[in-house]
């Protein structure tokens, strides 16, 4: 769903509320080193946003009657527009594990809340930087298409749980119990998998996107022009 306010013919803000899933699963690679891990996510995200958009080609509404053999002086009814903005997210990560599903935050899975030098990274919301482009096209007054890509820089690295290294799944055992140990590390018998090496990579955060097609309705009341939450077609999204 969105809001937009036009600050001048070139300027506006939008904010959004926008739904996503997202879901891994390194069984579906190739690369030697992510399959033997076997490691596995799926989170939904809830987010809230406010975003300043400024016109790259600013929308020019034709007549009011599409009249045949008629020219018109602004026949372009489209605009293509930047936008840059900072919103909130709420995440859930959760592994599977014997065909169930289990939340992964609470289960300590790189040690958190059970050595003293790992930070206890329980936090379900973190913050993030929408930036993308968009377009938008009206066949009438009335009804319009619009495409929109989002890209997310976010503030944290656990969306897929995985950041930093292999913590002793027997430690994690006695903590947490078995699953969160079998959770940590599917496949403990592998060199790569051992205590220390690397699980994820810190200095990189994680970070999602969105695709959107979108269907555009406005409605006129006296001088004033409102234009009704877009309707979602389809969403795309990936995490990396």
């Amino acid at each position: 769903m969105v809001c937009r306010y036009k600050l001048s013919p070139a300027l506006s803000l939008h904010s959004h509320i926008t739904y996503g899933h997202l879901k891994g699963d390194e069984q579906l690679t190739k690369e030697y080193f992510r399959s033997t891990r076997n490691l596995n996510f799926k989170s939904n995200i809830y987010e809230f946003n406010v975003n300043f958009e400024a016109a790259i080609l600013s929308q020019q509404e034709g007549g009011i009657y599409r009249l045949r053999g008629v020219r018109r002086s602004n026949s372009f009814e489209g605009s293509l527009y930047g936008f840059v903005g900072i919103g909130v997210f709420h995440f859930n990560p959760k592994g599977e594990f014997n065909d169930k599903w289990y939340d992964l935050q609470p289960l300590g899975t790189e040690g958190q809340g059970i050595s003293p030098a790992q930070i206890n990274t329980k936090e379900r919301k973190s913050l993030c930087i929408p930036f993308g482009i968009g377009g938008r096209y009206f066949f009438n007054r009335r009804w319009g298409v619009g495409f929109e890509f989002w890209l997310r820089k976010i503030l944290t690295d656990y969306i897929d749980d995985v950041s930093k290294t292999y913590y002793d799944p027997v430690a994690i055992s006695q903590a947490n119990g078995p699953v969160a140990a079998a959770l940590s590390n599917p496949n403990p018998n592998a060199e790569s998998t051992a205590v220390g090496q690397q699980r994820g990579d810190p200095r990189d955060k994680d970070a999602y996107m969105f695709a959107i097609i979108s269907l555009h309705y406005k409605i006129r009341y006296g001088s004033y022009l409102f234009q009704l939450p877009d309707i979602l077609i389809t969403t795309i999204s990936t995490v990396c």
